[in-house]
């Protein structure tokens, strides 16, 4: 699994790769805001990040999760002088983070600490998506997306779908209610292959994903919306009648 490190030293570094894990170094993350665009980019299983070495400070979690993304986020901080250390783990938990490590790193428990909050988000309720549309003429419609397991439901009817169309819509839901440019897509699907295909694919996984829904049923494929110059974005709640947004 891939974890995004920031900050973190070389040691702890090849311990996880020793044990397994795939390191992708956010050496270019200046500022907490920019960690949410990293993780969903690479699918990130977690995040470890130094608070003091990469400069993000305690609560960087908090602009993680005020942008709905619900990755793993363990962190790596010195004891403060000025606070309890019980209290410094309170504050870091109730923002959002998941797990706080005290200097001096003890690797064995870096890893217990990824495993352990990785173990959880997938056993997690967040890891559902529901999307519903609200049809008074028709009926109610739901849209479920187990991002675990990239297992996607129109009305508890699996829709099958390829490996890469998985990846696609698993991307959406990670980011739902929120437009994602193709490039952010396509970096997401090819993260872990040298050579990416051209912008257009993304237009082509859009098309037969909503076909498919579609064959389940014919409003279904309206979950999937598409924002003009700017990209995709996969809407959480829709009010047919009310709704101004074509899925195209």
């Amino acid at each position: 699994m891939k974890i995004l490190c920031v900050g973190v030293d070389e040691t702890t570094l090849e311990f996880l790769r020793a044990h397994g894990f795939a390191i992708e170094e956010g050496s270019d993350i200046e500022t907490a805001e920019d960690l949410d665009p990293y993780l969903l980019g690479l699918e990130s299983a977690a995040g470890l990040v130094d608070v003091e070495a990469s400069g993000l400070g305690i609560f960087f979690p908090r602009s993680v999760r005020n942008a709905r993304n619900t990755t793993p986020l363990v962190g790596i901080a010195s004891v403060n002088k000025d606070e309890a250390w019980s209290e410094t783990c309170a504050e870091f938990l109730e923002i959002g983070g998941d797990y706080l490590v005290k200097r001096p790193v003890s690797p064995r428990e870096v890893i217990a600490a990824l495993s352990s909050s990785i173990r959880r988000s997938n056993n997690g309720l967040h890891d559902i998506v529901f999307c519903e549309l609200q049809d008074p003429k028709l009926g109610d419609l739901t849209l479920k997306i187990n991002t675990t397991t990239s297992r996607v439901y129109v009305d508890d009817k699996e829709i099958l779908l390829t490996g890469k169309e998985r990846s696609c819509i698993r991307t959406l839901a990670l980011a739902v209610d929120r437009v994602l440019s193709k490039e952010q897509i396509l970096n997401s699907m090819y993260a872990l292959e040298i050579d990416e295909p051209e912008l257009k694919i993304i237009d082509v996984f859009m098309c037969k994903i909503r076909k498919k829904l579609a064959e389940v049923d014919p409003r279904a494929s309206i979950f999937i919306q598409t924002i003009w110059g700017r990209g995709y974005s996969l809407v959480s709640l829709l009010a047919l009648n009310n709704s101004e947004q074509k899925a195209v």
